[in-house]
């Protein structure tokens, strides 16, 4: 029975390093770069190895300072070029006064089981009439689900629809198909550019049974220009029984001209499986710091959570506003937050995504989104939706600003009784290499910090007998391995 026990664990803690979901994130900050290239200009970027066939989602969010006159496409890529109609993002300066925007871009890939690299890109391709200088300060995201007997814990699509008329009926923009069963809600997550004819009013909302809400609903964007496209985010959860096999984008015109079909959309979806918990939040901000909304989250082990806030701002003029996400209450947001620009009160509402993967302990965890009024009005309203998704430690691959790829290394002896040596076949590593040492109830049990390779061994001896978890970190690397303890 004891070989039948530790076979089993060692099926376990494969399945965790090779059967669950992974996440990645870097952040980036470009003063003054000139993006009137013949190439597009790289950000950031993410390289990742997977260790089996699998999707990926990708996210950038951010703010752009422009010059005024010039246009800058946005975009999240497996290439390190683009195709002029991508289905990509972009930003505008409403005047020579006004010249920050929020942006986000996602898109959702197919990948193959080893390395892989994507980026993070802004080009000024169209629309030279400024300097093609710009600002560009934001986060990269990427989260990982293997695909196992075709499933996944997420799926995504791009999609555009032109020309489209979108008329006082609600129409059905597209149909998601989705799989209830073994959800314990199940997640959308929407964003994209939107294009109509000046003085359109336009509802969106998402939902479970295409018969648009009457009091509730996700998103109101107002058309000033048949140019310009209006960025929306927004996402929407439900529970399992109230949906049967598709959740639907929909839309419907308040005002404007409702027998026009220059209607568009370019917009990338996500419907996710394993999101553990859905907020809300609505409230007035003024020029002093103020939590907007706040979060306790009760993790089980240590490991990552994934915070994708989408909402929208809400003012009759001018106004800016600066928002970021804290693990202290009351903080003023960094220089690195997220700014959203309100230009015009005919807009009706300015839309922003903010994507954080931050660090958890077991226990709880508070977190807070905190903003305040930079310019402009005197208060103005702050609302959407924020979720979180916890992935546990053992299988987090990596958070550093280049990602991080597997490590080669060798554990021995395995099973051990005192000491337990590392060996790392890059020869080159020379330096801080971190040792952890995980229960089967992911509790940590011993680890050391080893001036590598003058330092090659963790002291176990006072370890009780049974089957650990192994974590190897280098600043760019990862290793796990099971190790038994005898």
């Amino acid at each position: 029975m004891r070989t039948i026990y530790t076979f089993c664990f060692i099926c376990f803690f494969a399945s965790l390093s090779m059967g669950q979901t992974r996440v990645f994130s870097s952040s980036f900050n470009k003063q003054h770069v000139y993006l009137r290239t013949p190439k597009a200009f790289i950000l950031d970027s993410l390289e990742m190895e997977f260790p089996s066939d699998g999707k990926l989602w990708l996210k950038v969010d951010g703010t752009a300072s422009i010059s005024y006159g010039d246009v800058i496409t946005l975009a999240v890529s497996n290439s390190h070029n683009w195709e002029s109609n991508d289905g990509n993002t972009g930003v505008f300066a409403v005047d020579s006064a006004h010249l920050t925007s929020a942006f986000g871009h996602s898109r959702t890939y197919s990948v193959e089981k080893g390395k892989n690299k994507f980026y993070a890109m802004a080009h000024n391709w169209i629309d030279r009439y400024g300097t093609g200088f710009a600002d560009i300060k934001g986060s990269l995201v990427a989260m990982y689900s293997p695909s196992e007997d075709g499933n996944s814990d997420f799926e995504g699509q791009g999609f555009y629809v032109y020309p489209f008329g979108i008329e006082a009926t609600p129409k059905v923009v597209t149909e998601i198909k989705v799989d209830p069963k073994s959800a314990e809600r199940i997640c959308v997550f929407y964003e994209g550019l939107h294009y109509g004819e000046i003085d359109d009013e336009i509802k969106f909302a998402i939902t479970a049974d295409s018969v648009f809400p009457q009091n509730d609903h996700n998103g109101v964007l107002g058309v000033t220009s048949g140019y310009d496209g209006r960025y929306l985010a927004t996402q929407n959860c439900f529970l399992p029984e109230f949906v049967d096999s598709a959740v639907y984008i929909m839309a419907k015109k308040n005002a404007g001209n409702f027998s026009s079909k220059e209607n568009g959309i370019y917009a990338n979806f996500i419907v996710n499986y394993k999101v553990a918990s859905f907020h809300s939040f609505d409230n007035q901000v003024t020029t002093s710091v103020k939590d907007v909304a706040n979060f306790e989250f009760v993790a089980p082990k240590k490991g990552k959570l994934l915070i994708k806030t989408t909402g929208h701002i809400s003012s009759d003029g001018l106004c800016s506003l600066i928002m970021d996400l804290h693990s202290v209450k009351g903080q003023t947001p960094a220089e690195n937050a997220l700014n959203v620009q309100s230009f015009r009160a005919a807009y009706k509402n300015e839309y922003f995504s903010l994507c954080k993967l931050v660090d958890v302990s077991p226990g709880a965890n508070h977190l807070y989104l905190s903003a305040y009024l930079e310019s402009g009005s005197d208060s103005i309203r702050v609302a959407g939706e924020t979720t979180l998704q916890f992935i546990p430690e053992a299988v987090v691959s990596g958070t550093s600003n280049n990602g991080r790829m597997n490590l080669l290394a060798h554990l021995f002896p395995n099973p051990g009784k005192d000491l337990l040596y590392v060996s790392l076949e890059d020869q080159n590593i020379n330096g801080v290499v971190n040792v952890l040492v995980f229960d089967t109830k992911g509790q940590r049990i011993a680890s050391k910090m080893l001036n590598y390779p003058y330092e090659n061994s963790l002291d176990v001896s006072g370890m009780a007998s049974g089957l650990y978890h192994v974590v190897i970190e280098t600043a760019h690397a990862v290793f796990s391995r099971t190790y038994i303890h005898n």
